[in-house]
């Protein structure tokens, strides 16, 4: 009877903690084709940002290029770098 009523406390105790903290600290772990994809993501962005510098953007498209290439940095960040990097030197490359 007791090793039922300690087992009752812990299982509740658990079922307290999940409930009191939620379950965002729980995620599967990104996989390979995400990893790619946010890493793709970051280099268009660069690619975005160099090319609108390049061709002599708008001063506020310019700004936006870069903003947008720090802010896809935090998803490379998130999801991590992959094994193998896709193909994506130069816009035409990243293209498929």
């Amino acid at each position: 009877m007791k090793g039922a009523n300690s087992m009752k406390k812990t299982i509740s105790l658990i079922c307290m903690c999940v409930i009191m903290t939620g379950c965002e600290t729980l995620r599967f772990a990104p996989d390979e084709i995400q990893k790619k994809n946010a890493w793709l993501h970051n280099r268009t962005t660069e690619l975005t940002s160099q090319t609108a510098t390049q061709q002599d953007a708008s001063a506020q498209l310019q700004e936006l290029a870069k903003l947008s290439e720090k802010q896809s940095r935090a998803f490379v960040s998130y999801f991590g770098q992959p094994v193998e990097y896709p193909q994506a030197d130069t816009a035409e490359e990243g293209v498929t």
